[in-house]
């Protein structure tokens, strides 16, 4: 299997030369990230698209904020990076270009972000979920990944079935203003109930979080469920007055 995996990687390098993501250089011109675990939404042939120089350049000091709803409950956000015009691009193509494989480095780098956030719990990690004719248009969801891969590194539980998407919403990234944002959020998410016995700790997992008004629906379905959230964790968060 390893030589097949090899003989494919290498025929698929000769007729898709593989380049990075962030500065644009060939695979055989510099180090390159590996890639990881296969995890659903991945495919064995998919490839990292970062040298590891710019993945080095992107590991940076971790970034904590906080974003609070109209009651005033807080949610802690813990982000690998502060949002930047380059993480925007690159996460854009890793979002809208099916550059899927870059899921391995930005998992990475928010991995010791995961660890500082939930110091002696055993969290649920819930990531943010897409509305299904998203998903099935993306063919795959971008959190759901981070999740997993963080929960296979980490050794923890992420659940795909605590939150869903109750109604499509535009795409966020189009829309300027923080009540544009919050408007077309209320009502998408729908938590399943709590239960007796159940594990209510839970970390949402987004890419970015930006006004925040994603996190926050989210997090107040799940609320609003039963379910106890301690945090969220995002490759990039956006810094400033937003809450």
């Amino acid at each position: 299997m390893r030589i097949a995996n090899s003989c494919l990687e290498a025929l698929l390098e000769l007729i898709y030369p593989e380049h990075c993501a962030r500065c644009g250089s060939r695979r055989c011109e510099t180090q390159w990230c590996r890639p990881g675990a296969v995890v659903p939404g991945l495919r064995r042939w998919d490839q990292p698209h970062l040298c590891r120089p710019c993945f080095e350049a992107l590991c940076g000091a971790p970034v904590t904020t906080v974003r609070c709803d109209d009651r005033g409950e807080e949610i802690p956000v813990a982000a690998a990076l502060a949002t930047s015009a380059e993480l925007v691009a690159l996460i854009g193509a890793w979002k809208y270009h099916s550059v899927r494989g870059l899921a391995w480095p930005l998992a990475h780098l928010l991995e010791p972000v995961a660890k500082r956030i939930s110091p002696g719990l055993d969290p649920v990690l819930v990531p943010v979920p897409l509305h299904p004719r998203r998903h099935r248009s993306r063919g795959f969801n971008q959190s759901e990944l981070l999740a997993r891969l963080l929960a296979h590194h980490l050794s923890w539980e992420v659940s795909v079935d605590r939150l869903r998407r109750a109604r499509a919403t535009g795409q966020q990234a189009r829309l300027g203003a923080d009540d544009l944002r919050r408007a077309n959020l209320a009502g998408a998410f729908q938590a399943c109930e709590a239960r007796a016995g159940d594990r209510r700790d839970c970390l949402v997992v987004d890419d970015v979080v930006t006004s925040g008004a994603t996190l926050l629906a989210a997090t107040g379905a799940l609320r609003a469920g039963g379910w106890h959230v301690v945090g969220a964790l995002a490759v990039g968060v956006a810094l400033g007055d937003r809450s």
